[in-house]
């Protein structure tokens, strides 16, 4: 369980409520009570992108949904979408109701940049009782950024339907996505283990039916999805079927999503989540590959030689880290480059001592094996024989040139 914020201190925020309900200004899908502080073309954008009547994926009286997106003025706006009722009007069904908070970049920063969270925090704020009721005055809300989201189950069914979101999120197209089958955790999670840099910029629904005037990027439906598929038939919007998307043949992952899909590997998913959070400046992709290069360096440094040291010391002195986990990786790549480049001096000086001492053990046998042999010559000399029948004759011997000494 990931805990998204550990802070307790309210966010104060604008607030409106779309839906329909009878009231002296007439009927029908309207914003029907608002905080002063809203821009009133901010109230003029809302009714465009909100979910009226049947605009929910589930058509189940406890349906619910969410959208977030940026405002043309510049804030952004998250809304908490669900069925409210019968609809009194005459053609009857279920309600659709949508409380959106309206908050600025440092307000939705509190939460991570996270509209599921923004989202249950609404729910928690308005005790899950949705106003039906026209209001003239509407004082500001406050909201607590404090949520959790089970993930573990999420990363441990589905990794590669997981990083097909991520892979998603981190790119340009806009896609709409048929979760049929898949939580809406998968969402978030993804979400959660996408930069916050991309977060913030990008817009995103779940459970919410498509619809191209309300331009999300990210539309996450369920249900029957037909209708929203043939919408898309002729228009700029990719489609993706969870259930159905397989990596492409060959495909190679950039080294940043190979650091997430080995963090869900390995159940460093919090770490990975935690990272992701800091990542609130822009990064380019070359970055965010570089950061997850640094992740191996005290590793990989304990077998560099030294054009490797060289050339890692050249990459560590270009970054510009921008989050304390990024100083801290770097820190700790320069540490393991010193003590590899130590250990690299050591190892060297340890040879070189070692072939001085073979040098000197050279040297000294073989001015001992001159000595030797010049001492054996010596002694060959000593010891040569002498011919002692060339000095002094035995006059007692026989001669062999005398006759007379027979020898048979």
């Amino acid at each position: 369980m990931f805990e998204a914020s550990t802070t307790v201190t309210p966010v104060t925020v604008d607030q409106c409520v779309f839906t329909s309900v009878r009231s002296p200004m007439g009927e029908g899908y309207r914003i029907i009570a608002k905080t002063p502080g809203i821009k009133p073309e901010e109230a003029a954008e809302l009714p465009q992108r909100a979910p009226s009547h049947g605009g929910l994926c589930e058509k189940d009286e406890h349906a619910t949904g969410m959208l977030a997106f940026q405002l043309a003025s510049g804030r952004y706006a998250i809304g908490f979408a669900r069925h409210a009722g019968r609809e009194h009007t005459a053609r009857g069904g279920l309600r659709a109701h949508t409380h959106f908070v309206v908050i600025d970049e440092t307000d939705y920063s509190a939460f991570n940049f996270d509209p599921w969270a923004v989202t249950a925090a609404i729910r928690t704020a308005d005790d899950d009782k949705p106003l039906l009721k026209a209001r003239p005055q509407f004082s500001k809300l406050e909201l607590f950024p404090e949520t959790t989201v089970d993930h573990h189950q999420v990363a441990e069914n589905d990794p590669q339907a997981l990083m097909n979101v991520v892979r998603m999120f981190l790119g340009t197209d806009a896609v709409v996505v048929d979760r049929n089958n898949y939580p809406h955790e998968l969402a978030w999670l993804a979400w959660r283990l996408t930069p916050a840099f991309a977060r913030k910029s990008l817009s995103v629904s779940d459970g919410v039916c498509f619809a191209p005037a309300r331009s999300i990027q990210h539309p996450f439906i369920y249900g029957d999805t037909n209708a929203a598929r043939n919408l898309i038939a002729d228009r700029p919007e990719g489609w993706c079927v969870l259930a159905d998307a397989t990596e492409p043949e060959g495909y190679q992952p950039s080294a940043w999503i190979a650091y997430i899909e080995q963090s869900i590997a390995d159940g460093n998913v919090e770490s990975a989540i935690a990272l992701c959070d800091e990542m609130v400046p822009d990064h380019t992709p070359k970055e965010l590959d570089k950061v997850a290069e640094f992740f191996h360096l005290p590793d990989l440094a304990q077998s560099m030689d030294r054009s490797d040291l060289a050339r890692v010391e050249l990459s560590l002195h270009a970054f510009s880290p921008k989050t304390p986990t990024e100083r801290r990786l770097v820190n700790d790549g320069r540490m393991a480059v010193q003590l590899r480049a130590e250990a690299l001096n050591k190892a060297e000086a340890e040879a070189a001592a070692a072939d001085t001492e073979d040098n000197a053990d050279d040297e000294s046998s073989g001015a001992s094996s001159e000595c030797c042999e010049a001492e054996s010559a010596s002694h060959e000399q000593v010891d040569a024989p002498h011919d002692e029948s060339a000095q002094t004759a035995d006059p007692y011997a026989p001669s062999s040139a005398d006759p007379s000494v027979n020898f048979s």
